[in-house]
């Protein structure tokens, strides 16, 4: 005991008064031989602080385990977020790379449009016969200036929701030939964000319905020759099988003479009787 005095010591305790509780501290120091002094202070206030701080601490550590919870579950949403995201991205290059496969492989001109006709997108076919016009307008083209109106009447109709259809033929290395074209809208909601087109080349069609044409007049012109033909023979096998008709009935019944006029009175009773009052005789 008196080593420890030597230095002194520290100690805390509680005293309950008037039913409230008081909290004291007490440093014993050594003064003389068997004697020491002791120093009291009232520390209530101060427990009652560390107290609230331990309070406060507790519950800033619960508030830190629970916004530490929060943003856990919160960074697992965007990791999901993130991984669907990238998915879609994945699956959008995917879609634009069919996409992109399948416009390159048309065997006829493919092109786009935004809102303001500026060409956004062509193919490999549109590329061979009017070169690069992505990022361009049609009056950028060098065409001539009445198909250059033409073309943004068409396309102004297009951008306004409706659908054009015409067929028309140009020269190409040096042969005419001739196309479908059709120019559509591109509808996102109730709103047109640009246009589309295509145009086919029609030209063996448009040939082979000529000579479908050309076949169908001759085919035309052999029947009505045949059909005369076959009238013409009718009426003969009609003239000859009335011919016969006379000579059956005048070897039947061999006619009188008569010295005059009416052949009624020189033919046969018995024919005459036969002979239907409408009926026609060749002359």
């Amino acid at each position: 005991m008196a080593l420890r005095l030597a230095i002194g010591i520290s100690i805390e305790y509680s005293l309950t008064m008037q039913n409230q509780e008081y909290s004291y501290g007490a440093r014993l120091f050594p003064l003389l031989e068997n004697q020491i002094v002791v120093i009291i202070r009232n520390i209530t206030e101060r427990k009652q602080a560390e107290a609230v701080l331990r309070t406060a601490h507790a519950e800033l550590e619960q508030r830190v385990e629970q916004r530490t919870a929060e943003l856990t579950r919160a960074n697992d949403r965007l990791k999901a977020e993130i991984a669907e995201r990238k998915q879609a991205e994945a699956a959008l290059q995917e879609s634009e790379a069919r996409l992109r496969a399948l416009i390159d492989n048309l065997p006829f001109e493919f092109w786009a449009m935004d809102s303001d006709l500026r060409y956004v997108m062509q193919n490999a076919v549109s590329l061979k016969n009017y070169g690069g016009v992505v990022g361009k307008r049609i009056y950028e083209l060098g065409i001539p200036a009445e198909v250059t109106a033409a073309w943004v009447e068409q396309d102004l109709q297009a951008l306004h929701g409706r659908i054009l259809r015409e067929e028309y033929e140009r020269g190409v290395e040096g042969e005419r030939k001739a196309y479908e074209n059709l120019v559509a809208p591109v509808i996102v909601g109730d709103t047109a964000v640009g246009i589309v087109g295509v145009a086919i080349e029609v030209t063996e069609r448009k040939r082979a319905e000529e000579a479908l044409r050309q076949a169908h007049a001759r085919l035309e012109q052999r029947v009505e020759k045949r059909t005369a033909e076959l009238a013409r023979a009718n009426a003969s096998l009609k003239a000859e099988i009335a011919e016969q008709k006379w000579a059956e009935a005048g070897r039947r019944s061999p006619m009188t003479p008569v010295p005059s006029c009416s052949t009624s009175k020189a033919l046969p009773a018995s024919f005459a009787a036969r002979a239907m009052p409408n009926e026609v005789w060749p002359r």
